[in-house]
C-alpha cells in the first residue's frame, strides 16, 4: 500500500505462498482503496506471465520481511535475479541481526521470531556480496534501527 501511494504510476503486483496472507492483503488493498492483481506462488519459481499475464521482464522485484521465512531463500534470489532485464533491481526488507539493540531485546526478539519459523540470515547478504565479487551486480546495504531490519538492493549488471 505504501508503495502504490509512493509510486502511483507504477505496476505493483503481489505473490504470496499463504492463501491467508492474500486474504489479508485484498482486505487491506480494499480498505484503501488499491487494485493490486495479487496471486498464490512461490518465489522459487515465480512465472510472471503465468501468474499475471506479464510478457516484459520486471524493473523490480521486491522481498519484504520474506527471505526470513522461506527456506529455499538462495534459489528464490536467484531466480529473481535471473527474472530481472538488466539493471533491474531486487529490493529486500527483512530482520537484521539486531546487532545495536540491548540484550535483552535481542533474545526476546529471536524467541519470538522462532515460534513463527522466521530467522535472520545473515547468508543472504553473504550470498547478495558473492553476487556483486562475480560481477552479476552491485549491493547497496543499510542497516535500520540498531540492527532490528535491514535494507538491500542488488542492482543487476
Amino acid at each position: 500500500i505504501k508503495m502504490q501511494q509512493a509510486y502511483p504510476k507504477a505496476n505493483f503486483f503481489g505473490m504470496d505462498a499463504s492463501d491467508e496472507m492474500l486474504k489479508t492483503a485484498r482486505k487491506s488493498l480494499d480498505k484503501n482503496g488499491i487494485s493490486v492483481p495479487l496471486a498464490q506462488g512461490y518465489a522459487q519459481n515465480y512465472e510472471p506471465k503465468k501468474l499475471f499475464g506479464l510478457s516484459k521482464k520486471p524493473d523490480k522485484i521486491v522481498f519484504s520481511y520474506a527471505l526470513s521465512i522461506i527456506p529455499p531463500w538462495q534459489e528464490s534470489l536467484g531466480h529473481a535475479a535471473d527474472l530481472l532485464k538488466k539493471g533491474g533491481e531486487i529490493h529486500i526488507v527483512d530482520f537484521g541481526g539486531q546487532d545495536g539493540l540491548p540484550r535483552w531485546f535481542r533474545k526476546f526478539l529471536f524467541w519470538w521470531l522462532d515460534i513463527f519459523h522466521v530467522y535472520h540470515k545473515p547468508e543472504i547478504l553473504e550470498y547478495l556480496q558473492q553476487l556483486q565479487e562475480d560481477g552479476k551486480g552491485s549491493l547497496a546495504y543499510e542497516s535500520l534501527y540498531g540492527g532490528y531490519s535491514y535494507i538491500a538492493v542488488f542492482k543487476k549488471a
